[in-house]
């Protein structure tokens, strides 16, 4: 909306945010159910002015906001291309099987070597850091990270499904801090 309507964003390098975190993981997928669902009618709602806003004036800043907006439904097309790699749902008499389209995603473009390949470096890289580093009580937090970042997957489908519903849901924040706790 803002840049629909030609306001200027600007990074505030200097900016403090304070903001209360849920507590349990219960609440934190409430929260980021809202926040999805947001981002999600966001995307279905702007990304078309938005592009033809950048076909229009030819700024890259409308197309930046664009493929923002997209990066939910990039994770989803992603998940499901890992998902149709890495289990073969394909059998001679699938239904699946007529299409030309899943062959080609399955059996060339991204093969269990490929997938192999980027959980090694997207999963195993961060642990031989840390054991370089002799950081091992950071191991829990790293595994910890992983299975927190994979929520975000049911998350993601959850909001782009519920975008429309006008319901919102309160996260309650139930410690108190002052100012003078965190300064």
């Amino acid at each position: 909306y803002i840049l629909a309507t030609g306001k200027r964003v600007v990074w505030a390098h200097d900016a403090k945010v304070y903001d209360g975190k849920p507590l349990t993981f219960q609440a934190s997928w409430k929260q980021r159910v809202r926040w999805m669902q947001g981002h999600a009618y966001c995307m279905f709602h702007y990304t078309w002015p938005l592009l033809k806003k950048t076909l229009k004036t030819g700024r890259l800043l409308y197309l930046d906001s664009m493929i923002y907006l997209l990066q939910p439904s990039r994770s989803i097309i992603l998940f499901f291309f890992i998902i149709l790699a890495l289990f073969p749902v394909f059998d001679k008499n699938s239904f699946l099987n007529q299409f030309e389209a899943f062959h080609i995603v399955r059996e060339s473009l991204i093969n269990q070597w490929v997938i192999v390949c980027l959980l090694i470096v997207f999963i195993g890289l961060p642990f031989v850091g840390l054991t370089l580093e002799k950081k091992y009580r950071a191991f829990l937090w790293a595994i910890t990270t992983y299975l927190f970042s994979l929520s975000w997957l049911p998350i993601t489908v959850i909001g782009v499904w519920k975008r429309n519903e006008k319901v919102w849901n309160h996260t309650e924040h139930s410690r108190k801090v002052s100012i003078e706790d965190i300064e």
